[in-house]
């Protein structure tokens, strides 16, 4: 049976320093960064994302961020393309390949070797669901997915109403098989997840939206806006950027942007918690509220598992 090559994946909710720490294994192994948050991809989407700056760009190679503009459309079937792609050439190069990201879909379809059908878009039914979208919200899109697939339900991220429509385009479609996944897992994975307190993470959720608008948050996207990319667009429906669009436009004020943009980002942690269980015995769970401490128990066992 031939031996599996290894890659790393850093798991955890917003906030709890997947970022930070993947740049310190990834200078630990001399190896290089992988990203699979979706809202990372986008050009231009830098201070609402909490993307990396410069300095740790400079520092540590990432792959997969600034790769699409706003209006592009980039699908789970594009990511593992690229991600593979990558992550080849990080084993040829004799490295461990470090795969970071909140999305679970996209974590899990790499992880799990997931094979999605081609299926074109049904523009009809697309129609129809955006309205539907738009006139009951997105528990009712979400509960016709349910309805057509468990299967799909459960492999989807629901918070993102453009990958629930897609889920239920495939659904709808007569390719039998829908999502498959390998009979056996592509790589060799260590997935490290970070576990931070839920008071802690709610601080520094707060903390980084002050951060953002001090950064110049709203100078980013009223040049987004003036470049032609609405909150119509994936992209621009990212959580903080649609609330304060909100607040530019006058229909929301500046505190009740702030307040909505911290409300969703808390649901999204909730979200992601669904994604990456803490029963999931696939996941080695990490204590991050001291993430010094943290480091070397995370560095002592990385090597422990690259020796095993």
């Amino acid at each position: 049976m031939n031996k599996k090559n290894k890659i790393i994946v850093i798991v955890g909710a917003t906030a709890s320093g997947k970022s930070k720490l993947g740049i310190e294994i990834a200078k630990f192994l001399n190896s290089e960064i992988i990203n699979a948050d979706s809202r990372l991809f986008y050009r231009g989407l830098d201070i609402g994302t909490a993307k990396p700056d410069k300095p740790q760009l400079n520092s540590t190679k990432h792959h997969l961020i600034d790769i699409i503009n706003p209006d592009e459309n980039f699908t789970v079937n594009n990511f593992l393309i690229h991600a593979k792609k990558t992550i080849n050439t990080l084993h040829r190069q004799k490295k461990i390949p470090i795969i970071i990201g909140g999305s679970g879909q996209y974590i899990w379809s790499l992880i799990e070797g997931w094979n999605i059908p081609e299926v074109k878009p049904n523009i009809k039914l697309r129609t129809n669901l955006e309205k539907k979208l738009k006139l009951h919200g997105i528990n009712h899109i979400q509960k016709l997915l349910k309805d057509l697939s468990e299967k799909l339900y459960n492999q989807t991220d629901l918070l993102n109403p453009r990958r629930v429509i897609r889920s239920i385009e495939i659904a709808n479609s007569s390719i039998d098989d829908k999502v498959q996944k390998d009979q056996e897992e592509p790589y060799d994975a260590m997935i490290l997840g970070l576990n931070v307190d839920r008071n802690i993470l709610h601080k520094r959720v707060a903390s980084r939206v002050d951060n953002m608008l001090s950064d110049g948050f709203l100078e980013e996207i009223k040049t987004l806006l003036s470049n032609g990319y609405d909150n119509s667009l994936q992209s621009m429906s990212s959580i903080g950027y649609k609330e304060f669009i909100k607040f530019i436009d006058g229909e929301w004020s500046k505190e009740e942007a702030i307040k909505k943009t911290i409300i969703s980002t808390n649901k999204l942690i909730r979200h992601q918690n669904n994604w990456f269980k803490q029963s999931d015995p696939r996941i080695d769970w990490f204590d991050f509220n001291n993430e010094e401490k943290s480091l070397d128990l995370i560095k002592t066992a990385i090597k422990k598992w690259i020796n095993a």
